[in-house]
């Protein structure tokens, strides 16, 4: 079981996510510029996480 797999199994994550999807949503995180780079990092690290957790109803 991957460990995708086993967290959705357990209830840590949505399970309609994939790695591929994961890890290109990681790879964009480095892409960030300007005057706002680590405080938009931040930003979208935590959207990405809560995303991850929660899902339409």
């Amino acid at each position: 079981m991957s460990l995708l797999s086993a967290a959705a199994t357990a209830g840590g994550i949505r399970r309609d996510v994939d790695a591929y999807d994961l890890l290109r949503a990681i790879g964009y995180l480095s892409v960030a510029s300007g005057d706002e780079g680590n405080a938009h990092t931040h930003r979208m690290l935590n959207l990405l996480t809560d995303g991850l957790r929660y899902s339409r109803s």
